[in-house]
C-alpha cells in the first residue's frame, strides 16, 4: 500500500494555494451566517487550521471543497448555538472608491439589504445554511455533504427555504 503523504505539501506554498482558493468564500459564508466580520474571520481561520491539521502532510482529497464547507457549517452551527440567537447584522453602505455615492440609492440599497438580512435571520439555521451554500454555487452533492442532508432532498429543502425567505421578506416590507 503506497503512502499518500506528500512531504512537500506541508510547505507553506502548497497549503497557501488551497487557502487562497477557498478562504474568501468561507469568510463570506461565515459573515452571512454569523453577521459579524470578526466572527466570520475566526470561523474561516478555524476551518483552515483544522484542514491543515487533518491533512498531516497528505494531499487533499478531491472533495476538499465539500469538507471545507461542512466544517464551516458545523463550526457555524456551534457558534449560533453558543450565542443562543441570531444577532442583528449592521447595515453596510456600498459604493466604489472615487465615486460620489448616490445617497438616495444607497439608502434604498441599505433598506433592501436590511430586509433580506432580517428575513434570513428569522429562518431556522438549516434553511439559512442551505440558502447560503446554494448562493455560493455549491453542487447539490456538496450541499448535501456540507449540511448533512440527503442529496435527493436538497432541491426540495432549498425550494422550501426560498419560499420561507420570500414570505419573511414580504412580511418585512409591509412593516
Amino acid at each position: 500500500m503506497a503512502d499518500d503523504r506528500n512531504p512537500e505539501f506541508t510547505d507553506e506554498k502548497a497549503f497557501s494555494a488551497i487557502y487562497e482558493q477557498h478562504f474568501r468564500a468561507i469568510y463570506r459564508f461565515g459573515y452571512r451566517l454569523l453577521g459579524n466580520a470578526e466572527q466570520a474571520k475566526d470561523l474561516a481561520q478555524d476551518v483552515f487550521q483544522r484542514l491543515f491539521l487533518s491533512l498531516d502532510g497528505r494531499l487533499p482529497a478531491p472533495a476538499a471543497k465539500a469538507w471545507i464547507y461542512k466544517t464551516a457549517t458545523n463550526l457555524g452551527y456551534d457558534r449560533l448555538r453558543q450565542r443562543g440567537r441570531f444577532k442583528k447584522i449592521s447595515e453596510m453602505g456600498f459604493h466604489f472608491p472615487g465615486q460620489q455615492p448616490d445617497i438616495e440609492r444607497e439608502f434604498e440599497r441599505a433598506e433592501e439589504i436590511k430586509t433580506v438580512r432580517e428575513a434570513l435571520e428569522a429562518l431556522p439555521p438549516r434553511d439559512r445554511i442551505l440558502l447560503l451554500l446554494y448562493q455560493d454555487g455549491l453542487s447539490y452533492k456538496e450541499i448535501a455533504d456540507s449540511a448533512g442532508v440527503r442529496r435527493s432532498s436538497v432541491g426540495t429543502l432549498i425550494s422550501r427555504a426560498i419560499q420561507k425567505l420570500a414570505i419573511r421578506m414580504k412580511a418585512g416590507e409591509s412593516q
